[in-house]
């Protein structure tokens, strides 16, 4: 992964460079190395109880704080993404406060997107009125410097989507999609695309 991410630097000196990663393998070493190559880091917080159930592993949420805090003691603070689905709603605020007591810099917070696995679950999605109510909750969280950033997408706009879910789902109004514009994404196996979401 270094020497993706060197070459990565080395063709684009001046890019923003991040890496997504669950924290299981990144030591003091890594941490270090990352900050020296200006290569930031980005996580998941999905939950706290409901950790495994929504990340599919026997591990805890302890090693993502334990990295977030050591991060911050080094001034290279990580962004937190927490994904709300219908199993952690009712502890997603707990999530968020611990990633920013553990000295998260940004917390990105959305609503589970009717792609991927979700479009086989549709029992996870969130209705927009339960959405807006957890998004107040957590901007009433007190005492906090880490920016929030709330994220109102359910439907992933770079592909054509199903007219039953867009009557649910869609956003309205002006919304234009960032990726491929603003960001892009590299894969594992190296090749490019412009979102998260879409495998084109």
């Amino acid at each position: 992964v270094f020497e993706l991410l060197s070459y990565a630097r080395r063709k684009g000196p001046g890019i923003r460079l991040e890496i997504y990663t669950n924290g299981s393998l990144v030591t003091e070493t890594v941490l270090r190395r990352l900050k020296r190559m200006r290569v930031r880091l980005s996580t998941s917080l999905p939950g706290l109880a409901s950790y495994g159930a929504m990340t599919g592993t026997r591990r805890t949420y302890r090693h993502v704080l334990e990295m977030i805090a050591r991060a911050a003691e080094l001034n290279w603070p990580v962004s937190v993404g927490v994904t709300v689905t219908s199993v952690n709603a009712d502890e997603v605020e707990n999530a968020v406060a611990a990633a920013i007591v553990s000295g998260a810099g940004i917390v990105q917070i959305a609503p589970v997107m009717a792609e991927g696995r979700c479009r086989r679950r549709m029992d996870l999605m969130l209705s927009r009125r339960k959405w807006n109510s957890i998004k107040a909750r957590i901007g009433r969280l007190p005492g906090r410097t880490t920016v929030l950033v709330f994220c109102d997408e359910m439907l992933c706009d770079c592909r054509p989507q199903p007219p039953f879910l867009r009557r649910s789902y869609a956003l309205r109004g002006q919304f234009k999609c960032p990726a491929g514009r603003d960001f892009s994404v590299i894969g594992p196996d190296g090749r490019m695309r412009r979102c998260l979401h879409s495998l084109d």
